[in-house]
């Protein structure tokens, strides 16, 4: 267990709107990350979200930048919103 510990202290979490980064910038957070500068990036229920907002090129520009800030062999793990839930 005590490596298990060791390998969680590398573990960081951070959000990011990748549609519209001006809006975290006026918030005050930095701009987007860093090339190569993540192993996994996890993105859950936020497809529609970006779609509904910012259309297809706001899905490609989310697409473009996890593909930017991921390490040589990194891991993103979407999950998309089935069609049917657009109706509510």
């Amino acid at each position: 267990l005590a490596d298990a510990a060791d390998a969680l202290d590398a573990v960081s979490f951070a959000r990011r709107n990748v549609a519209a980064p001006e809006e975290d910038e006026k918030r005050g957070e930095k701009k987007l990350f860093a090339r190569d500068s993540f192993d996994a990036v996890l993105c859950l229920s936020v497809t529609k979200w970006i779609q509904l907002n910012w259309g297809d090129a706001g899905l490609k520009k989310m697409f473009h930048d996890v593909h930017e800030c991921l390490s040589p062999g990194g891991v993103f793990i979407v999950e998309p919103q089935p069609w049917r839930s657009y109706r509510q």
